[in-house]
């Protein structure tokens, strides 16, 4: 069990700072040389009041990797997904702990994972880190036409055409219309199934695309 003080997903050091966060026991402090790149993050999700680790991904935006991965255990069916529904049964959610930040976070996030499945970790990481892919081609196109027939076409098509809109009033500028939109959308995705149906359906009637 590796256990740290929580840090803010989002409180990002400058490029030049001499030193990054550490996790006890199983970092010390990390020296990261000045650089012109931008800074990646290196995160671990941990079990909800425990620390306990249980992934360890990368993150350009912490805060908006933590949101994806909540929207991926909805319609995903992968090791971390299938941790984060279980937790969602209880009322729970995992909670993230940034463990670097780097300019080389292919080195960072094997080197982590290495670190932490050596104390003992159950960690939920199908690869080593780095650019390593989780499965071959042939298993993602597998996958894909496995998730696109589990779809339900009727939210898959409001879905669609909610992300059209966005992107057609950003393209005319309309950015204060398509974050409102936008955020409209984040609501409905996290409502359930049948409530999305439900909206979807009313929603074509009103159109005239349902009878």
């Amino acid at each position: 069990m590796a256990q740290a003080p929580k840090n803010s997903p989002n409180k990002r050091p400058q490029a030049g700072a001499n030193k990054t966060p550490a996790r006890k026991p199983v970092l010390v402090r990390k020296r990261v040389a000045a650089s012109s790149r931008k800074l990646v993050a290196i995160y671990a999700l941990t079990e909800p009041g425990t620390d306990t680790v249980r992934y360890i991904g990368k993150a350009n935006n912490p805060e908006a990797r933590l949101k994806t991965h909540l929207r991926d255990a909805r319609r995903r069916d992968t090791p971390v997904c299938r941790w984060i529904r279980k937790l969602a049964k209880s009322n729970a959610l995992p909670e993230m702990t940034i463990l670097a930040w780097t300019d080389e976070w292919q080195v960072e996030e094997r080197k982590q994972i290495s670190q932490h499945r050596a104390i003992g970790c159950r960690l939920l990481n199908v690869a080593e880190g780095g650019d390593e892919p989780e499965c071959s081609y042939e298993t993602r196109a597998a996958n894909g036409r496995k998730a696109a027939a589990s779809r339900d076409p009727v939210i898959w098509a409001y879905k669609r055409k909610i992300g059209g809109l966005i992107k057609e009033l950003e393209r005319q500028g309309s950015y204060i219309h398509a974050d409102k939109l936008r955020a409209c959308q984040s609501f409905y995705n996290c409502l359930g199934k049948g409530a999305q149906r439900f909206i979807a359906e009313e929603l074509a009637r009103r159109e005239g695309d349902l009878p």
